[in-house]
C-alpha cells in the first residue's frame, strides 16, 4: 500500500484549487493540506475538493497560542472554526507558534543563545491554551497536532522536549518536521523513541547542504536561504532522514506524510514525483 501523502499549500502561490488536486492525484498524492487563513475560500470549494477524490489531512493554524487573548480574538471566531472545521472534516488540524524578530535572527542555528524566550507565565498559557483548543477541535473528530518550527518559540530540543513534558499526549499529538530537525541537528531516532506513540504526522523536508552551512554560520537569514532553495524533496539533500523514515514507516506511526518547500524554487509537478518515489523505495 502507498504511504499517505499529502501536500503543504506553501509548494504552490496562486494556482487554482482545481490544479493544485489534479497535480497531486496524478503523483498518486492520497491527500491536500490547507491554511486555516483559507478557510472560508474553503468551504466554498467542498464540491471542487469532494471530486477530487482528494482528503483533506489538515488544516494548519498559525497563531501565538501563548497570548491568552487569542481564544477570544482569534480570527476567525473559534466557534466559526469549529464549524468550518465540522463541515470540513479534515483528519488533522497542526497547530503552530510564531515567534519574534530576535528568532528569526538565529534560526537555524543548532547552538545559537536563544535570550528571547517565552516567560514561565507565558509557556504555562501555551500549554493550557493549545490543550483546550486541541480538546475543543477533537471533541467534534479532528486530531490535534503540534508542529515545532524554526524562529518560532518551540523551535530547540529543550523548548521540545519540554512542550510534550507538559501536554497531553492523548489530547496533542506531535508533528515531525524532518527539515527543521535537520537544521536544529536534532537526532531524529531517539525522538522517535521517545515519542513515537504521539507522532501521527510528519513534514518529509530534505535540505540543502551548502545553504544550511551558510545559514549556520549567518551567512544567510532564514527567509534567505529558504527563498534560495534550502528546503528539497526528500532524498535531494543531506538530511539523515532515510533510518527515520523507515522507522516511522515500518511501524506505521504516521498517518500523513507532508511535503512542504517554499515556492519557486522546485517545480511542484517534479517535487511530488520525487516524493512519491522516495517514500515508496523506503
Amino acid at each position: 500500500m502507498d504511504p499517505p501523502l499529502t501536500c503543504a499549500p506553501g509548494l504552490w502561490k496562486e494556482a487554482p484549487l482545481e490544479e493544485i488536486a489534479e497535480d497531486c492525484s496524478a503523483a498518486q498524492f492520497s491527500g491536500i493540506e490547507r491554511r486555516g487563513a483559507a478557510l472560508s475560500q474553503l468551504l466554498a470549494q467542498l464540491d471542487v475538493l469532494a471530486e477530487s477524490g482528494l482528503a483533506l489531512s489538515a488544516l494548519t493554524l498559525h497563531e501565538p497560542w501563548y497570548d491568552r487573548e487569542i481564544t477570544s480574538n482569534h480570527r476567525p471566531p473559534l466557534p466559526q472554526l469549529l464549524d468550518g472545521l465540522a463541515a470540513l472534516n479534515p483528519d488533522h488540524c497542526v497547530l503552530s507558534i510564531p515567534g519574534s524578530n530576535e528568532r528569526m535572527s538565529t534560526a537555524g542555528w543548532p547552538n545559537a543563545i536563544r535570550y528571547d524566550s517565552l516567560t514561565a507565565s507565558d509557556h504555562a498559557i501555551l500549554v493550557e491554551t493549545v490543550q483546550s483548543v486541541a480538546d475543543m477541535i477533537r471533541s467534534i473528530g479532528v486530531q490535534v497536532a503540534f508542529r515545532p518550527r524554526l524562529a518560532s518559540f518551540i523551535e530547540t530540543e529543550e523548548e521540545m522536549e519540554r512542550f510534550l513534558e507538559e501536554t497531553d499526549p492523548e489530547i496533542v499529538h506531535l508533528a515531525l518536521d524532518f527539515g527543521h530537525l535537520a537544521l536544529m541537528e536534532i537526532d531524529i531516532m531517539p525522538l522517535i523513541d521517545r515519542h513515537g506513540a504521539r507522532i501521527s504526522y510528519c513534514y518529509v523536508r530534505d535540505i540543502d547542504d551548502r545553504l544550511a552551512s551558510q545559514l549556520h554560520i549567518g551567512m544567510l537569514g532564514l527567509p534567505s536561504a529558504a527563498g534560495a532553495g534550502l528546503f528539497l524533496p526528500p532524498g535531494q539533500g543531506s538530511a539523515p532522514i532515510r533510518k527515520p523514515l523507515n522507522r516511522l514507516l515500518d511501524a506505521g506511526l504516521c498517518q500523513w506524510y507532508a511535503l512542504d518547500l517554499q515556492p519557486d524554487t522546485v517545480d511542484p509537478r517534479e517535487a511530488l514525483r520525487m516524493t512519491h518515489d522516495y517514500l515508496q523505495e523506503s
